[in-house]
């Protein structure tokens, strides 16, 4: 599935959450921007770091994933 930054807000209100996202784009801004959203979804206001994993797609390789 393919969303947006601006569609990802209203996927997220549905309830919807997949098990896995790549975030990925040339706006540096807008991909940390879903990323923060994500999280804030998953979360709430404790940003925990339990079952949480990020990859940087520049410093990771598939094999780490």
């Amino acid at each position: 599935m393919k969303l947006s930054y601006y569609r990802l807000a209203a996927h997220l209100d549905q309830g919807k959450l997949e098990p896995v996202y790549v975030i990925m784009g040339e706006q540096d801004l807008l991909r940390e921007l879903a990323v923060a959203k994500i999280k804030r979804h998953v979360l709430g206001d404790d940003e925990s770091p339990f079952n949480l994993d990020r990859f940087d797609g520049e410093a990771t390789d598939g094999a780490q994933v």
